[in-house]
């Protein structure tokens, strides 16, 4: 692999560009910053659209220190908003 993320064979190494293909294998998608945004758990997730098809995708810049969450890993890919319906409860009491 060199500098710029792409490997001997010429593929790409960047979460973004796996994920934001281009017509051309080795041609590179561009994407626009949206902004940032922290997570209740305290990680970082970095919001993008393509310039192209103006598809958003968002994906963890930071893991926050107390994020037990493992589908938070850093350069992957996350939902920016959780699915409408579901509930995250702060605290859950026996009674």
């Amino acid at each position: 692999m060199n500098r710029i993320g792409t490997r001997r064979d010429g593929r790409c190494n960047s979460a973004v560009q796996k994920l934001l293909p281009s017509r051309w294998e080795h041609a590179m998608s561009l994407v626009r910053l949206l902004g940032f945004r922290t997570l209740p758990c305290g990680c970082v997730i970095g919001r993008y659209r393509e310039v192209a098809t103006s598809r958003e995708v968002a994906y963890v810049e930071e893991k926050g220190a107390s994020c037990e969450l493992h589908s938070h890993r850093r350069n992957h890919t996350v939902t920016a908003d959780p699915p409408l319906g579901t509930i995250t409860p702060l605290a859950i009491r026996a009674s």
